[in-house]
């Protein structure tokens, strides 16, 4: 898409959306990509299902305002009715948080029909955030995908009339690296211009500072190996097993995905601006990922299973806890005051 074009209606966008001023006693969680289908093989929430519904009923009621960002009912791939009828429980517990004025829903690709029909919750094209006059803007990312900003139907025709019969599984711009990378790279640049933070989804892969987990993954591995070499024993010895760790998971990774975020993809200066943040996804294979805003930080955030969870994640988490009587773990990835983001992107920006 033409970044002229992006960024206008972006722009646009940004003037338009309803705004919240909060400030450090207030708490969300901000969810995309459910996915909700018909509750059957091709359901790709499925797997999660007891895992989402445990996080809402016994952790985020405490205080925590949803916001749900972008195709949380896949409604190109099912009929709107099935969806309701299979995720009757779920939409129940969200019921609840919108009752107590405590959910915001936002449109993605997915689920962008939900206009026309009985849908119970207030739909919104994004969402802005006041903190100490700094904006936090919420919208689901799929804007600036010029297919489905110009030719939607497309995407819709191709998922439900060739994928669903097929029984292709969802295949979002998560597929496709190089789709991916555009979306982020046009968002990422109208932020940094803007000095604002944008919080978005679609891609399904987590962003913390503008970083994938690769990266983290790697200059996490650079951090330990200064730490090895003026390191004794034993210490030297458990720091070559965590090494061992992050480096399995990251050739994990390269396997997955042989296009890799660096600050090349996104811009020519050395140090990435702190402005792009992505929830991931619901559906991941091993958990649920989020982006939380707590005590004046946001953070993101990995839901799992004791089962499930990845096993370099005990180690890599900066927090680990468990829910009382269930198997669920949430641990937070990364974390960073919101005062200290805008600092940065103040000062970088320069």
């Amino acid at each position: 898409m033409n970044y002229h074009i992006f960024n206008y209606n972006f722009q646009e966008t940004l003037k338009k959306s309803p705004q919240i001023t909060i400030g450090n006693t207030d708490s969300f969680i901000i969810l995309s990509d459910l996915h909700m289908g018909d509750g059957g093989s091709r359901d790709d929430l499925l797997h999660n299902r007891e895992l989402l519904e445990t996080l809402l009923k016994h952790y985020y009621e405490k205080g925590y305002t949803i916001i749900l960002n972008g195709d949380i009912i896949d409604l190109s791939k099912y009929k709107y009715e099935r969806i309701i009828n299979a995720w009757e429980s779920t939409i129940a517990i969200l019921k609840q948080y919108n009752d107590a004025g405590r959910l915001y829903q936002i449109l993605g690709n997915h689920d962008s029909g939900l206009p026309l029909y009985n849908y119970p919750f207030e739909l919104k094209e994004s969402l802005l955030l006041n903190y100490n006059n700094n904006k936090l803007f919420i919208l689901h990312g799929h804007q600036a995908s010029r297919l489905l900003t110009k030719t939607p139907y497309i995407s819709d025709f191709i998922v439900r009339f060739i994928a669903r019969p097929l029984s292709i599984k969802n295949t979002s711009a998560r597929e496709n690296a190089y789709a991916r990378i555009a979306v982020e790279r046009l968002i990422y640049k109208a932020s940094r211009e803007l000095k604002l933070v944008s919080l978005i989804g679609h891609t399904h892969r987590p962003l913390f500072d503008a970083l994938s987990k690769y990266d983290n993954l790697r200059w996490t591995i650079e951090e330990l190996f200064r730490e090895y070499i003026i390191a004794e024993e034993p210490k030297k010895q458990q720091l070559a097993e965590l090494i061992k760790l992050y480096r399995n998971e990251l050739l994990t990774i390269k396997k997955k995905d042989k296009t890799r975020i660096s600050k090349s993809l996104y811009a020519e200066e050395d140090l990435l601006i702190p402005c792009l943040f992505n929830s991931g996804c619901a559906t991941g294979k091993t958990g649920i990922t989020c982006l939380e805003i707590k005590h004046g930080s946001l953070a993101l955030t990995y839901w799992s299973s004791i089962s499930k969870a990845r096993p370099y994640m005990d180690r890599e988490a900066l927090d680990r806890e468990t829910i009382p009587n269930s198997t669920a773990i949430r641990y937070v990835i990364r974390q960073e005051t919101l005062s200290s983001i805008f600092d940065r992107i103040m000062l970088l920006s320069e």
